[in-house]
């Protein structure tokens, strides 16, 4: 199947086939239901709703959650992650088709609207309803990231990390070649390996034990390091 702008494939093995095929299902439902609120892929998604008119309405507490726990990150990483990076991906993305590399001049404009976004996040927070639905987790492969276990987000191979950028600078840190963390959540495994990026090859491992998670750098060179939680799996 297609989504979030690259293919997916889902698995489920039960000895009822009526069963595996209804887990299938749900777990379709359940992806189609965060691409229409998170997906940049789709235009009428919830995040390109709130990207293109600076306030969403009676947003779903689903999207709430996440924009919420990626504010934390934010605050907590002084802004090694930020939400509102999707500007300086744009303005890397449109130099690329050129054949070239975006001006610094470009980087400041993408820096300019990534902050003045930033402030239309926070208006969804007052409209939020507070219900309870059913929640899944999973981790679909892309250009950078391969499936974890469960609560590992990282790629299985090398990573191309021009498509990581450092908010504060508008530009990809050059040191590592991919990370790999394991937290409590994926969400929150997805979220901190672009702040162990940012931190780079020594200060992940500082950062890590910050946030109380386990992490695995490898450099440009192939030389891989990792934390006591997953220097037994490595």
């Amino acid at each position: 199947m297609l989504g979030f702008g690259t293919t997916l494939w889902l698995r489920a093995g039960h000895a009822s086939a009526e069963r595996a095929d209804a887990g299938l299902d749900a777990a379709i439902a359940a992806i189609r239901h965060v691409e229409r609120q998170m997906s940049l892929f789709e235009p009428t998604s919830a995040v390109c709703q709130l990207n293109r008119d600076g306030v969403l309405h009676n947003p779903h507490p689903d999207l709430v959650k996440v924009l919420q726990l990626a504010q934390q990150v934010s605050r907590r990483s002084n802004g090694a992650f930020d939400l509102t990076v999707q500007p300086l991906w744009l303005a890397w993305q449109r130099a690329q088709r050129a054949g070239r590399l975006p001006t610094a001049a470009e980087l400041d404009a993408a820096r300019a609207m990534r902050l003045a976004r930033a402030h239309g996040v926070t208006r969804i927070h007052p409209a939020a309803k507070t219900r309870h639905g059913a929640h899944a987790q999973w981790h679909c492969a892309g250009l950078r990231q391969r499936p974890g276990a469960g609560r590992i987000a990282g790629p299985r191979h090398r990573a191309r990390v021009d498509n990581i950028f450092d908010p504060r600078t508008g530009y990809s840190p050059r040191e590592l070649a991919s990370v790999t963390v394991a937290a409590p959540t994926c969400a929150m495994a997805d979220a901190l390996t672009k702040v162990m990026f940012m931190a780079g090859p020594v200060r992940a491992f500082d950062v890590a034990r910050q946030w109380q998670v386990d992490v695995l750098v490898v450099d440009k060179a192939g030389r891989w390091r990792a934390s006591p939680g997953l220097n037994a799996v490595a």
